[in-house]
This record gives structure tokens, C-alpha cells and sequence, in this order.
């Protein structure tokens, strides 16, 4: 039996200046008979801890599901990402970066640069 269930999940887009905004989206789900919601194939055998989606060990890494660890900030590796930095290129998040006009530096990035971060 298939049941309706709730999930966040990535949800990657453009802005009116080509520039990739991350935010997590809520949609429903259909639970196949506790099957990984990534794969379809193997069984769920855990739970994500940024979106809730329910995946086997192999959509799985280190408490996030493939989904999520693909869309994570490359600084804290903790909270999703928002954007690129304009120098470096990695994803960064809000706490991890800093505005620099309509572009975002990195911390780390923007300390070689000699920028305030405590924007």
C-alpha cells in the first residue's frame, strides 16, 4: 500500500541574475513499501536529518541522505547552501559566506582578500 508522506527536500533553482538559490521545498511522497526514496530499489533503512527522507545505506552519508550531502555548504559541511562563492567556486551558506554586492565570497576566501566577514 502506498501512503502520502511528508518530506523536505533541496530544491535548486536560478534567480533573474543567474545566480543558483538553494532552499528546502516540502512536497509529498509516496512511501513504496519502506523503499529508499532516492533509488526505489533497496530497502529504507534511515532517515535524514536535514529533509526526513528515508534512504538505504547507499543514498546515505554521514546523518544526510545523496540528495541533501550533494547541496551542503563545502565550508561547514552542516547546513544547506545558498549560493557559490565568487572566488573559489565551492557552495556556501549563509553563515559561511558573506554578500559582496549581488555575489557571495566564502569566509575563508574572503579573509585572503583581506574583507570584513562580520557582515
Amino acid at each position: 500500500m502506498l501512503t502520502a508522506i511528508g518530506a523536505r527536500v533541496p530544491f535548486i533553482y536560478f534567480d533573474g541574475q543567474n545566480e543558483p538559490v538553494i532552499r528546502l521545498e516540502a512536497f509529498a511522497v509516496e512511501d513504496s513499501n519502506g523503499l529508499c526514496e532516492i533509488c526505489r530499489e533497496k530497502a529504507a533503512t534511515r532517515t535524514c536529518e536535514l529533509c526526513g527522507r528515508r534512504v538505504c545505506d547507499a543514498d546515505w552519508s554521514s546523518g544526510y541522505c545523496a540528495a541533501c550531502e550533494n547541496a551542503l555548504c563545502r565550508v561547514c559541511r552542516k547546513r544547506l547552501s545558498v549560493g557559490y562563492c565568487a572566488v573559489c567556486g565551492k557552495l556556501v551558506c549563509e553563515d559561511c559566506s558573506i554578500e559582496l554586492g549581488a555575489a557571495r565570497v566564502c569566509k575563508p576566501c574572503a579573509l585572503e582578500l583581506g574583507l570584513n566577514t562580520r557582515r
